[in-house]
């Protein structure tokens, strides 16, 4: 069962680490990504239903610990909807740049075309800044396509 009060009280400790103590913020990012797997479906409830703009922020450093270890399309289009459905988040190129980088994590090459095929276009209504794509090794923007291409690579 999804624990909200255990989420919420990894995520208070967050302003109280200094941005230069690596063991603290490894420890921090380890027990949050532990507990929003813990109940991967409560979790997509809570982004969905209950997550803060702040929140969502918090989740946005472990999207890739997310999409890596619970393999759950699910989980990362409700992570994008969480961020689209906030004045504040929508906004914020840095949280579609973790977005797309997690989206990279899943094996479900079809899945993760969709996901990028849902994102929102430069010219949305959603956005005032366009989604800053992440580039792999040999520089070229994750698209549906260079997706593709990577994932028949790792076969």
């Amino acid at each position: 069962m999804f624990d909200v009060d255990k989420v919420r009280a990894i995520m208070a400790r967050y302003p109280h680490i200094h941005p230069e103590d690596s063991y603290l913020l490894d420890r921090y990012w380890k027990d949050l990504s532990d507990a929003l797997l813990e109940d991967v479906d409560g979790t997509i409830h809570y982004l969905r239903s209950e997550a803060t703009p702040e929140e969502l922020e918090r989740v946005s450093e472990v999207t890739d610990e997310l999409a890596e270890y619970s393999q759950n399309a699910e989980l990362i289009h409700a992570i994008q909807d969480a961020y689209l459905s906030h004045p504040e988040t929508r906004k914020d190129p840095l949280l579609f740049t973790n977005l797309n980088i997690s989206i990279g994590f899943l094996n479900d090459t079809a899945a993760a075309q969709q996901l990028l095929k849902q994102q929102p276009s430069e010219n949305s209504e959603h956005r005032s800044s366009p989604i800053p794509r992440r580039h792999g090794d040999d520089g070229r923007p994750c698209t549906a396509e260079t997706v593709s291409e990577s994932a028949g690579s790792r076969i």
